[in-house]
């Protein structure tokens, strides 16, 4: 079990290169994300469903020129990584509580988004300092191997994920055990009476952040998703 834990961790902390000028192959986008990160954390079905919802509210978010934007991947990896964490713990939902776990889990994707954002900016001013130490050393006529210093700047950035991702995993699954220890498995299963409704709120986040000239664009996409959630559930 906490081979799993530990997994997942590093999976999704190396899945946050990609958000870092890494490759940017869109593998971590939530969705994707969700899918590697759940597999390595032996909880496939829930990282496909979480991956789903949170594709949803992050869908119309995109980098564009350079915006500074809630981090949906290492939110995502947080979340499944508490949920690895809780069997790690031995927590023993009821048994008839379905998705509630798992609603627990993604009702805390805006918090940790916008938190490993701080993440994101604290990278970035890292790299806008390499910039310039790198056209200092060019104006003065030195070599310089780029694709070394490219690489030099990837550790930091895997250890600050894997560490924002054990932190706040951690947190999460304590804030769990203390909400059902306070107010019993009702929580759980009120929660998981609401997991139909969980598309319904990612459509409305994502609807909040979309401007309405946009929308066909994304309509495709919504169908999609959408049409992925129908399959699994049915």
């Amino acid at each position: 079990m906490l081979f799993f834990f530990y997994l997942s961790l590093l999976l999704g902390s190396i899945i946050n290169f990609d958000r870092q000028a890494c490759a940017q192959t869109m593998i971590s986008r939530p969705l994707p994300t969700g899918l590697l990160v759940g597999l390595a954390a032996g909880l496939p079905q829930e990282g496909l469903t979480l991956g789903l919802w949170a594709e949803l509210i992050f869908l119309s978010r995109s980098p564009l020129g350079g915006a500074l934007l809630p981090n949906g991947s290492l939110a995502v990896s947080s979340s499944l990584c508490s949920l690895a964490l809780l069997n790690v713990m031995g927590f023993k939902a009821p048994p008839s509580s379905g998705d509630g776990l798992l609603v627990l889990a993604f009702a805390a994707l805006p918090p940790l988004s916008h938190l490993a954002a701080v993440l994101d900016a604290l990278n970035r001013g890292k790299a806008v300092k390499k910039i310039d130490r790198i056209k200092n050393s060019l104006t003065s006529g030195a070599r310089l191997d780029l694709f070394s210093l490219n690489l030099s700047a990837l550790p930091l950035t895997l250890l600050l994920s894997a560490a924002f991702i054990a932190i706040s995993s951690f947190a999460l699954a304590l804030i769990i055990t203390l909400v059902f220890s306070l107010l019993g498995p009702a929580v759980i299963l009120i929660a998981d009476r609401l997991a139909p409704l969980m598309p319904l709120c990612g459509l409305s986040f994502m609807l909040a952040n979309l401007k309405l000239k946009e929308l066909p664009s994304f309509s495709v996409a919504i169908m999609a998703t959408l049409t992925l959630f129908w399959l699994k559930t049915n």
